[in-house]
């Protein structure tokens, strides 16, 4: 089955998705190989049940994996198994009537005003890393990018003099998303001190001479770097250390329609393909409409009892 599955994952580097989609395709179908040699089931794709899925995603749940992980599995085992239908190297897939738990909706965790200059004060603009990553975070949060897209910038993917970038997003859709004064100014910052001096720190060629945020070993700064990182200063800042890229992402879809900002100018900004995963934020911004209302209003919460 190893060798399926590299084929299979080569298949999706062909059509362009992602290292990170990639890689977690890598790691779920790995887990299920793991499970199923533990199991003592055969080795070879074709010769499993849709009994044995059903015992697997039986074993998800007694782990006690979230109903999002147990789908996301489940959806890389079928994705897996289509493709040998594709190929022919099967005549059925054994999961396609296989249930999965159903998600409960949440709406997306979202920074307050407060809380976004709280974060932005923790960094250190004296230093060449702080510059760096005050650059990056004020992208994330100006132009709500996806922690994939800001990892794979490059220096000619950013105009400071129309303060657009050019950014490559899911199925390599390209877009222009624009970004606001501080992420213009903690750029130029970046770029006129803080990358030289990395650069000189490292005293060799970049790995990657064109990307944007360089790490100190002039490589191209990874998604897992950012994520430590962004935990880091959210501990500075007293936000707790659960601070994630997405965070900032729903954060900047939140505010911008706190402004008035309209609905389609968001899913573009954004990259969303379709208008209805941008609507979600709607909802938050009505709740925290609710809560101003709420406090502002003096006939909006029942009257004391005498």
């Amino acid at each position: 089955m190893t060798a399926a599955i590299d084929e299979f994952l080569g298949h999706l580097a062909a059509r362009g998705r992602s290292p990170h989609t990639i890689a977690a395709y890598r790691s779920d179908l790995g887990a299920f190989i793991r499970w199923a040699a533990a199991a003592g089931l055969p080795e070879v794709a074709a010769e499993l049940s849709p009994r044995d899925f059903r015992r697997y995603l039986a074993a998800l749940h007694a782990a006690g994996r979230a109903p999002a992980s147990v789908r996301r599995a489940v959806a890389s085992l079928n994705g897996f198994y289509h493709f040998l239908v594709e190929r022919e190297l099967l005549d059925r897939n054994p999961l396609e009537r296989l249930s999965t738990p159903k998600l409960i909706s949440r709406l997306p965790r979202v920074l307050t005003v407060a809380q976004v200059q709280s974060f932005f004060a923790a960094f250190d603009r004296t230093t060449a890393i702080g510059q760096r990553d005050l650059a990056w975070a004020e992208l994330l949060y100006a132009a709500g990018l996806r922690v994939a897209e800001l990892c794979a910038l490059d220096l000619d993917s950013v105009d400071l003099d129309d303060q657009h970038l050019r950014v490559i997003g899911k199925r390599d859709k390209e877009r222009r998303v624009p970004f606001g004064d501080h992420a213009a100014e903690a750029l130029r910052a970046y770029l006129r001190t803080g990358r030289p001096a990395l650069l000189a720190a490292w005293g060799k060629p970049p790995n990657e001479p064109f990307a944007l945020f360089l790490g100190l070993r002039g490589q191209r700064l990874s998604r897992a770097r950012i994520l430590q990182l962004l935990a880091d200063y959210a501990l500075r800042a007293g936000l707790g250390g659960r601070l994630s890229p997405h965070v900032l992402r729903h954060t900047c879809a939140t505010h911008l329609l706190d402004g008035n900002a309209d609905l389609r100018f968001v899913q573009e900004l954004l990259g969303h393909e379709s208008l209805s995963t941008t609507q979600r934020y709607t909802h938050v911004s009505v709740q925290r409409l609710r809560g101003v209302y709420d406090r502002a209003h003096p006939r909006a919460t029942e009257p004391e009892q005498p």
